[in-house]
């Protein structure tokens, strides 16, 4: 086959998407295709600014220079790197004898902006005329977009999630799409690689601008996706002043907001007191009555100071560790002691799988990291039961919480570990604070025993703890480092 390929990058096999290209066309070449490749020093340029010469100046552009070489010579296919040769896509369907035209993205857009729209609120403030702009510059692109799916006849993508999304959201047949990853630069694959463990996935360092484009955009949704998986993973953004700035307000706000969610969830248990006080103290006789609710608005007070006390304590790198050797079996038959008898008292099975082993851990921290998991557990089921098992695995042993509940839908796992979230309309939500599963992150880091979570909406959850031996001396500097 003869293939156009053109692309607005320069003919750089070191950089990210223009490197891609690169290979893509030598690829193509090494089987027998024979590839024209227009860069960007062949491709004229009348207006400066970026933005503008991309969502305007560029698709005409395309169309021009693609008529000008299917007038000279015919081709196969014309192969063309983002959505903005969607006139040139429109062009090519009009023409007598057509060629396939082929949209390579590297990265979808509107399927990173839908995903990441939380992360704006990272974004600084501009002023009233800059917003419009942007505002303007991002309906262009939505144009764009919309319509090289129109025209275009299939899409190369960089991930399997920008297929998926072509497909479910715009509509596009799946043998029209297909994924081929951005080629790291030849002088990255040169290097040896170094050692690598799981533990190097909990420290993540990105230096480069906050910006609201395709790079580091997807590097956020790359960190959302670890975090899904590994909640006790950091991320460590580097930028310029302004934007650090920027990102300590946004700190302040999130404070401000875990701070008004702790008043709100108090505010119901302690008014349920002051209202049962004040009936106690008009009719002394309703004290049979009232004392259970009481009891139990008591209790709600206490559980949510008991957690907020042990995140603040973590936070602030109050918490003093003490590692020793802990026995499985015994740790499972102590969990079962105290969770067993809740289940059963919902009517739901409590089943323990043990396994014989020991690991390093403080006792006290494990036993509130997986007991968090299982009232969890216990909280969203309504039928079924709870498995509490442990497995020796070729990393060392690990514990699993399953349940047979609610399930948590995919766009919340990455949230479930925040302070303070529940899932709106979730049964069993109204009654818990959303900190039990922070707290088990922030234990999950301090201890370095990665947790993960799988789920499926109305079948189930499982929580994975990998039970890594605990190192006093790194953990305890790892609270220090917690409290700053």
């Amino acid at each position: 086959m003869r293939i156009l390929m053109m692309t607005d990058a320069t003919e750089n096999p070191d950089s990210g998407a223009a490197g891609t290209e690169y290979q893509t066309a030598n690829a193509l070449r090494e089987l027998g295709h024979e590839v024209d490749a227009i860069w960007a020093n062949r491709l004229p340029r009348r207006l400066s600014h970026g933005n503008l010469h991309y969502l305007l100046e560029l698709p005409i552009t395309y169309r021009a220079r693609m008529l000008e070489r299917l007038q000279a010579q015919r081709y196969d296919v014309v192969h063309v790197s983002q959505p903005h040769g969607y006139l040139a896509a429109h062009a090519a369907k009009r023409l007598p004898n057509r060629p396939v035209f082929v949209h390579r993205s590297h990265g979808f857009e509107p399927r990173i902006k839908a995903v990441l729209a939380g992360w704006r609120q990272l974004q600084p403030r501009t002023s009233l005329l800059r917003a419009a702009a942007s505002h303007a510059m991002a309906s262009l692109l939505d144009i764009n977009n919309r319509a090289i799916v129109r025209y275009a006849d299939g899409h190369l993508v960089s991930a399997q999630l920008c297929a998926t999304y072509l497909h479910q959201c715009c509509g596009v047949q799946r043998a029209r799409i297909a994924v081929v990853p951005q080629a790291p630069p030849s002088a990255f694959q040169d290097i040896p690689p170094p050692r690598f463990d799981e533990s190097r996935l909990d420290r993540i360092l990105y230096v480069g601008q906050l910006a609201f484009f395709k790079a580091p955009m997807v590097l956020a949704e790359a960190f959302e996706l670890v975090l899904a998986q590994r909640p006790q993973a950091r991320l460590t953004w580097v930028c310029a002043a302004p934007q650090q700035r920027q990102a300590a307000v946004s700190a302040v706000a999130m404070k401000n907001r875990f701070l008004a969610s702790a008043a709100h969830d108090m505010r119901q248990p302690v008014l349920a007191l002051s209202l049962y006080a004040d009936w106690l103290r008009n009719e002394p006789e309703l004290v049979l009555e009232l004392a259970p609710k009481i009891v139990r608005a008591t209790h709600a007070v206490n559980a949510l100071f008991d957690s907020m006390f042990d995140l603040a304590r973590i936070d602030s790198g109050q918490v003093r560790l003490h590692v020793e050797r802990v026995d499985m079996s015994e740790l499972l038959h102590d969990l079962e002691l105290q969770y067993r008898p809740v289940a059963e008292s919902r009517g739901l099975d409590f089943r323990v799988h043990a396994c014989e082993g020991s690991f390093l851990t403080d006792p006290i921290r494990v036993r509130r990291m997986i007991g968090n998991l299982l009232a969890n557990a216990i909280k969203y089921t309504t039928e079924g039961g709870v498995l509490l098992a442990a497995r020796q695995t070729r990393d060392g042993l690990r514990v699993e919480v399953w349940d047979t509940g609610i399930g948590i839908a995919p766009e919340h796992l990455r949230d479930v570990f925040l302070e303070f979230y529940k899932v709106a309309d979730h049964a069993g939500t109204s009654d818990g604070f959303g900190l039990g599963l922070a707290i088990v992150a922030r234990l999950s880091h301090v201890l370095g025993h990665p947790v993960s979570v799988r789920s499926r909406l109305g079948r189930g959850s499982v929580f994975r703890v990998a039970l890594h031996d605990a190192d006093e001396a790194v953990a305890q500097a790892r609270v220090s480092a917690s409290g700053g």
